[in-house]
């Protein structure tokens, strides 16, 4: 075998695919991996050939065993010589020469990359034996791409993916021998242009835009609104700080979970006779007058029984009277009754050997004697006959001159006392004496306590501890909203006088939850309710209205009497027994209902009726003489209309009898 050059160029022919078309033309379609004269891996681009006119220019060609070169348009030359990368030349009878000028007969077996054989006659035998002929190429699988021809050798054209531009917003497409096409994706094609999925991006003429926000608002303001960017979905995350309830009356509400209500807004008008409250609707603080007649209390010690009238709280005004004629009745609203002493004005001492009387310290004194005042305090001057004066020591009480002492006291012809204590025990009071006016005793406004643990901020006013009120208003107006002083808590107990409407014939109660109740009285007889066997009696004059048993004789009133009260017949109660006179009926027989009864012992009298229209009120009754108090037990005596003198009959005490 000649010697075989290690710079032969090896062609690698792999496979010669025929193309049918409508007139069985055979198209070859060969590929090569054999270097070409620029160094890279095919033949083509910057490889070089001598053609028959003796030039060498760049092909893009593929050199067969025998020679022939087949160019880029299929065509296939011969007489060809082409330099291989390695300085071997092929000539165009098929001899190759190496660098080193050695001829290498073409009889010599080529050996190609994939195991095949081309022996010199042409003929290619692959891998396992087989014969192939010279004009049928093995086809050597690369990349398929899209370019019309079956690049990897399975049989099929163009398949695969092969023209993903890696643009979302374009369709791409494979056109055979015209390349990938790459068309604009239909219009709101989904697309991710930011990297989230808050977005609803979308293809617009081939190119991807941003979309919309998803509206992710749940109208809490205690969450933060937002959205997951991973999968699109809102969040609403919780968070702390202040909100807005809804309520006008709270102030400071906060996020705790949700919006939570703040205290309430503080409406006070310091108005003891109105209501305080607040308008949810709008915040405004709401001031409501109490009814005329609720209990109240005005600050000012000088009334009492304060009511609410109009919204003020107004009493009656204090009698601060004495009966001394040596003092001054004034008042003061934070101390009450005043009395200062009036000094230097005329008075009577009611000692006829005095003269010159006049106050002085709050008391009346004398200037002096009927020429008999020894001036000493401690001697009884006396005044005689005629002018005798007699001067007789003692150790009876005098005044030493000095409101400072007390217990003044004569010794020795001397008056002498003991030191006034000034401590009133108030600490809301500067303690000292004046000689001339005694204790004196002046505001401070010290701190102080009141003892009074329903009051809060105490300190000394006008002379007394005074602290603000516990606010216990229930807002029921019929009941008594008290705070204990021992445990400082409220209390709100019912009173039904606060509910009273003046109708004896209802019952009024005060219900703590919704205030006064007034239900009517059946059968009412001067607020009573009478049985079903009795009727209501009634005077026509200002007696109370009472229930009796109603009768037809003396036999329907065991133990009384069958009485009749202004032609209506009743059994007596035991009350009004007396007035049966030792009879089982009694009434009257004439036709004026208010004449003298008949049937006992009782007489006419004559009780005036100061109710009008002023009826005659003739009552027939048993009546005992008397002529005092003690003649009457459990009564008294009094005088009728006639001028005589009688015991006031049972029931009737309490209306004639001063204090019964």
């Amino acid at each position: 075998m000649r010697k075989i050059s290690i710079f032969l160029a090896i062609l690698t022919v792999t496979h010669l695919l025929w193309a049918c078309s409508d007139d069985n033309a055979v198209q070859p379609q060969v590929t090569t991996t054999t270097g070409g004269t620029d160094g890279d891996s095919l033949i083509g681009d910057n490889d070089s050939a001598a053609v028959p006119d003796g030039t060498s220019q760049p092909i893009d060609a593929i050199v067969l065993p025998d020679g022939q070169v087949i160019l880029p348009d299929g065509a296939i030359v011969k007489d060809v010589t082409v330099i291989q990368p390695d300085g071997t030349v092929i000539l165009p009878d098929g001899q190759v020469v190496d660098p080193d000028g050695t001829v290498i007969e073409p009889d010599v077996p080529v050996i190609v990359p994939d195991g095949a054989v081309v022996l010199p006659d042409g003929q290619i035998v692959d891998p396992d034996g087989n014969v192939i002929e010279p004009d049928v190429q093995p086809c050597v699988p690369v990349t398929e791409i899209c370019n019309g021809l079956d690049d990897n050798c399975d049989g099929q054209i163009d398949n695969g993916f092969l023209c993903n531009d890696g643009q979302p917003c374009s369709v791409d497409n494979c056109a055979g021998f015209e390349g990938c096409k790459h068309a604009p994706a239909p219009f709101a094609t989904a697309c991710d242009l930011d990297g989230t999925a808050c977005t609803q991006d979308h293809c617009l003429s081939g190119k991807c835009v941003a979309g919309n926000q998803p509206q992710c608002g749940d109208a809490d303001p205690c969450t933060a609104d937002g959205c997951d960017p991973s999968n699109g979905s809102c969040t609403h995350t919780p968070t702390t700080g202040p909100c807005e309830d809804g309520n006008g009356c709270t102030v400071g509400d906060s996020c705790q979970g949700s919006c939570v209500s703040g205290p309430q807004k503080v409406c006070n008008d310091n108005n003891t006779c109105t209501l305080d409250g607040c308008d949810p609707g709008n915040g405004q603080c709401t001031f409501t007058p109490f009814p005329a007649g609720v209990g109240c209390n005005d600050g000012s010690k000088c009334t009492y029984g304060d009511q609410c009238l109009n919204s003020a709280c107004m009493g009656k005004p204090l009698n601060c009277d004495d009966g001394l004629p040596c003092t001054d009745d004034l008042c003061d609203a934070t101390q009450g009754c005043q009395h200062p002493p009036l000094d230097g004005i005329a008075c009577t001492d009611g000692l006829p050997c005095t003269t010159g009387d006049v106050c002085s310290g709050g008391v009346c004194k004398s200037q002096g004697t009927l020429g008999c005042d020894d001036g000493n305090p401690c001697t009884i001057d006396a005044c005689a006959n005629a002018g005798t004066c007699s001067h007789t020591a003692t150790q009876a009480a005098c005044d030493d001159g000095t409101l400072c002492t007390v217990g003044d006291t004569c010794a020795t012809g001397a008056c002498v006392g003991k030191q006034t204590s000034c401590d009133d025990a108030n600490p809301c009071t500067t303690d000292s004496c004046d000689p001339k006016v005694g204790c004196v005793f002046a505001d401070n406004n010290v701190p102080c306590n009141d003892g009074n643990a329903c009051t809060v901020q105490d300190a000394c006013t006008g002379g007394s501890c005074v602290g603000q009120g516990m606010n216990c208003d229930d807002g029921v107006a019929c009941t008594k909203d008290l705070c204990d002083p021992a445990s400082g808590g409220c209390s709100h107990a019912p009173d039904k006088g606060l509910c009273d409407d003046g109708d004896i014939c209802t019952l009024d109660a005060c219900l703590t939850a919704t205030g006064c109740k007034h239900d009517l009285i059946p059968k009412c007889c001067g607020g009573s309710q009478c049985a079903a066997d009795e009727d209501c009696i009634q005077y026509p004059d200002n007696l109370v209205p009472f229930c009796a048993k109603s009768c037809n004789s003396g036999t329907d009133c065991p133990g009384s009497c069958c009485y009749m009260t202004y032609k209506t017949k009743h059994c007596l109660t035991p009350t009004y027994k007396a007035e049966c006179c030792g009879t089982s009926e009694y009434w009257a027989t004439d036709a004026e209902p208010y004449a003298c009864g008949v049937g006992g012992k009782g007489q006419c009298l004559n009780w005036p009726n100061k109710t009008p229209p002023n009826w005659p009120s003739k009552i027939t009754s048993c009546v005992n003489k008397c002529t005092q108090n003690s003649d009457c037990p459990g009564s008294c005596c009094g005088q009728d209309t006639m001028g005589t003198q009688n015991c006031v009959a049972n029931g009737y005490q309490q209306m004639f009898c001063p204090g019964f």
